[in-house]
């Protein structure tokens, strides 16, 4: 965990997740996540559900779209093509 000025003053539990407890306790608790890679995108949501609020810190902005499950150009030329040209085109 990286040192931050101030960590000595903070009552709190300071968790690295590479360090993750299997026993940690957060629920209804105020959490703040530094960062925003794939474990944060991974963390945060699952999180969310028990904390009482939790809150990313991140350098700078990252996005997360979710992908749709179906892709409505490729069924649109499934049924118009063979799905060997449709794949080609896609």
């Amino acid at each position: 965990t990286p040192d931050f000025k101030g960590t000595e003053e903070f009552k709190g539990q300071i968790v690295h997740p590479q360090h993750w407890p299997e026993n940690l306790n957060y629920s209804g608790k105020k959490v703040v996540v530094i960062g925003s890679g794939a474990t944060a995108v991974t963390l945060i949501p699952a999180m969310a559900k028990d904390v009482e609020h939790i809150t990313m810190l991140q350098r700078s902005p990252g996005y997360v779209v979710a992908m749709p499950s179906v892709d409505p150009i490729a069924v649109a030329l499934n049924t118009v093509l063979s799905p060997q040209r449709a794949y080609e085109i896609i």
